[in-house]
């Protein structure tokens, strides 16, 4: 099965200040693109096939 990945036009405003305070959420965002490639249901459900899943990033 095919999944996509989308950044809604608020995620990518709210995340463009992020990227200049912390330097490795760009990594980070990229280590979890292939981590959704790789199993799509990782997470917390919210129903629908969506699911919500928190980064922790440091400085």
């Amino acid at each position: 099965m095919s999944h996509k990945i989308v950044a809604s036009p608020n995620f990518k405003r709210k995340a463009k200040p992020l990227l200049k305070k912390y330097v490795s959420l760009k990594a980070k965002l990229a280590i979890l693109g292939k981590q959704i490639a790789e199993n799509p249901t990782q997470g917390n459900s919210l129903g629908q096939s969506c699911y919500k899943i928190r980064l922790a990033i440091t400085k």
